[in-house]
């Protein structure tokens, strides 16, 4: 039996030859895939496609590993580069997340920008998904920012005491912090 990998869209055949199975559409006289995955045909001529590997979906409690894209303020636009699975696994698909200005820190914080910055690489938690949009939360310790870049000159900056400072231009910088910074 030959098994071929497809991608949506791609033609497994026509009616002519097969039946459309699970996860195929007919569109025309051609039948088409609805997702990745490989071929099988059964005993009656049915073409199915069994996937793969789905690609992972964000889920609530899922942590996640974002870059710090775009902020507007109350929000932060990042997108996911990594999830915590059996250790970081990087991500194929870009996930854009929402960090709300009152989910970054379990104190007050009058604006995103004073936690957190673009370019900063952030580990945090699903905490919801709403219409759509994964929303994420640093209010627990173990969640903030792992590393940071200097606002000025965009050199890593290091970790001195509960400030962040730039090795090459010494500016001094505040970030809410996971306990891990530059570790992960």
């Amino acid at each position: 039996m030959l098994i071929l990998v497809v991608l949506p869209g791609n033609s497994l055949g026509t009616e002519e030859e097969f039946l459309a199975g699970t996860d195929t559409f007919v569109e025309g006289v051609d039948i088409l895939a609805t997702h990745a995955g490989e071929t099988s045909i059964d005993a009656d001529h049915r073409v199915s496609i069994k996937a793969v590997k789905k690609p992972a979906m964000l889920t609530p409690g899922m942590v996640v590993f974002g870059r710090v894209d775009e902020i507007f303020e109350p929000i932060a636009l990042l997108r996911v580069v990594g999830i915590e699975q059996n250790g970081v696994r990087p991500v194929n698909n870009q996930f854009y997340c929402v960090l709300h200005v009152s989910r970054i820190k379990s104190g007050y914080a009058k604006n995103v920008r004073d936690e957190i910055k673009i370019g900063d690489i952030v580990k945090a938690v699903v905490d919801e998904i709403k219409n759509e949009e994964a929303h994420l939360s640093t209010k627990a310790p173990e969640f903030g920012v792992i590393k940071a870049f200097c606002s000025n000159c965009r050199h890593p900056l290091e970790k001195k005491e509960r400030m962040l400072e730039c090795p090459d231009c010494g500016s001094k910088e505040n970030r809410k912090l996971a306990p891990g910074y530059r570790s992960v």
